[in-house]
């Protein structure tokens, strides 16, 4: 039997084990770890001191979490180990896998900051979301349009508004895009698109969707992309941000909202990645071309036609999933007529969101790229949406690209 105990030491959360860990509650030990993993813990301790016994399955749980928590940048760590456990970790050679602490002053040291730290880094409070920010030199970068956003709203798009373009034109962006060689091929197929560091992530607009992308490899002359419509934007990163919030969970208009307080600047490329505690993204039903116009007078967005082209979600979803985003945020007053069908009305953010299966995420700032990129490459992905205001989210990485007026 095994009593665990959710606790603390040093401000480190602790989980305290007492009893065995074999194969019967190893799960619940795997369980808690991992809830607290998903909750947004990075550093946790294992305190051991009253565990009488281990058996390989427990071992198994251990090795399986420190993995999970490097990926994550984060530590499993062990605590207060008696003699006969501490046998049996330096037996299966786990001591060389993970930090053992002695004494609770290695503790409070976890919590440590260099001075080279400091200097780099700055932090901020703004609409109850903490923020550490990393500031680059970098300069403002263009913004590209590609292709006719205003034949969306009627469904007028035929082969005549299709543009091609190779991976490479692209870094970041959001579009109505399709994979394939040939309109006939691929008409049927265009749904909402992210491209994210070239890699392309789109969700068809057909019945019975599902996910299609390419990851493209070194040489990806032959690979090509096709958008009805696509806004992009390449660059360098102005600033890499981790946020989470004080209280809670964070909203994510909240978080765009504070993010334009950061400075002056008017207006932001975006790429992020985050926990979902709670999804809201919609996406279309059907291809907006003119095969599909039947029956369209003024806008498959009016309340009449809505419900038949848009997928709106009645409740949250993709609890705990990974999400990562790209897309626009401004602080204009006025929109520059170049911009103007690209945000809503009653919105300065135009994001879409690939959601990728469970799972937990490195937050270190300096790791953004890296991390981005493992998420990217190494994890399904689940669809693509057009995220909506009313999302919750854990905690995340942003980076921003200025962008040129």
């Amino acid at each position: 039997m095994l009593d665990i105990q959710n606790t603390e030491t040093a401000g480190v959360k602790t989980l305290k084990l007492i009893g065995r860990i074999d194969g019967i509650s190893s799960p619940m030990l795997d369980k808690s770890i991992k809830d607290l993993a998903i909750s947004g813990e990075r550093q946790l301790i294992t305190d051991l001191q009253d565990v009488n016994y281990i058996s390989s399955a427990g071992l198994r749980v251990f090795l399986t979490a420190q993995q999970v928590m490097t990926k994550a940048g984060g530590e499993l760590m062990l605590y207060n180990l008696n003699e006969q456990i501490l046998s049996i970790f330096k037996t299966a050679g786990f001591t060389r896998i993970f930090k053992i602490i002695h004494d609770i002053s290695e503790i409070s040291a976890l919590n440590g900051v260099s001075n080279e730290e400091e200097q780099q880094i700055s932090n901020e409070i703004i609409n109850n979301i903490s923020f550490k920010i990393l500031k680059t030199n970098a300069k403002p970068s263009e913004t590209k349009k590609f292709g006719n956003f205003e034949k969306l709203s009627k469904s007028e798009y035929s082969e005549a508004d299709v543009v091609t373009l190779a991976p490479k034109e692209l870094k970041y962006g959001i579009g109505l895009g399709a994979l394939g060689d040939g309109y006939t091929d691929f008409k049927d197929y265009f749904g909402e698109t992210a491209v994210i560091n070239c890699d392309f992530f789109v969700y068809p607009a057909v019945k019975k969707p599902a996910v299609d992308y390419i990851i493209p490899p070194p040489d990806f002359s032959f690979i090509k992309y096709q958008f009805l419509n696509f806004l992009g934007f390449k660059g360098d990163f102005k600033y890499i941000i981790n946020f989470e919030g004080v209280n809670g969970f964070v909203n994510s208009n909240d978080l765009f909202q504070a993010i334009l307080k950061l400075n002056s600047s008017k207006l932001y490329g975006i790429v992020f990645f985050a926990e979902s505690k709670g999804l809201w993204g919609m996406n279309l039903k059907q291809v907006p071309i003119v095969d599909n116009k039947s029956g369209i007078e003024d806008s498959i967005f009016s309340e009449q036609n809505f419900p038949n082209w848009l997928n709106f979600p009645v409740e949250a979803s993709d609890f705990n999933s990974i999400i990562v985003g790209t897309g626009f945020i401004h602080n204009f007053t006025e929109l520059p007529v170049s911009l103007k069908d690209y945000f809503a009305s009653n919105s300065n953010w135009h994001i879409h969101t690939a959601v990728f299966e469970k799972g937990i995420i490195n937050r270190n700032i300096e790791n953004f790229n890296e991390e981005l990129n493992r998420i990217l490459t190494e994890l399904e992905p689940q669809k693509v949406v057009h995220l909506l205001g009313r999302s919750v989210l854990s905690s995340g990485c942003i980076g921003l690209i200025e962008l040129e007026v």
